[in-house]
């Protein structure tokens, strides 16, 4: 008889266990842009996987245009609280800065929610350092695809200047 109750015990709190919804968390969603180099976005996730909230966005190795010494690699990291709409959309855009800069990024959900795609503009000022003299640089518009839970997501870690 105790071995029953036992049994029906467990059998009972394995059930419960599994209704109990899941807590929030959060995914990285990383992929490539149009013109090359990588984005992740961070993303928070309701109790049921929903993407609620972009809380991060990082960038590596994006060509730029600067307006003295050309061509060169940007990198971006950024702590950002955007969120996303019942329809699966977003849009950021950072201040424009003293230098006239501006950065921005929208985007949209696949409707199971595995997939971003949209468009940013990535622009900053540089202060001279090294063999860079100081000066503004610019992606221009480019189109991104990202997928969730992707291979190689970029770490958080410090930002080279470019």
């Amino acid at each position: 008889m105790k071995k029953r109750a036992a049994v029906a015990v467990a059998i009972v709190a394995t059930a419960l266990t599994a209704a109990a919804p899941a807590s929030a968390e959060t995914a990285d969603y990383t992929g490539t842009a149009a013109i090359g180099g990588r984005i992740t976005l961070e993303v928070k996730l309701s109790n049921k996987g929903v993407p609620k909230q972009v809380t991060e966005i990082r960038a590596r190795d994006l060509p730029g245009t600067c307006e003295i010494s050309g061509t060169s690699p940007l990198d971006a990291q950024r702590t950002v609280k955007v969120k996303v709409s019942s329809k699966g959309t977003f849009e950021y855009a950072t201040e424009t800065d003293a230098y006239g800069q501006q950065s921005t990024v929208e985007g949209k959900f696949s409707k199971n929610g595995k997939r971003i795609t949209g468009s940013f503009v990535y622009e900053g000022h540089f202060p001279a350092e090294g063999p860079y003299p100081e000066e503004n640089c610019s992606t221009g518009e480019s189109k991104y695809s990202l997928k969730k839970g992707a291979a190689d997501p970029i770490p958080h870690v410090p930002l080279r200047i470019r």
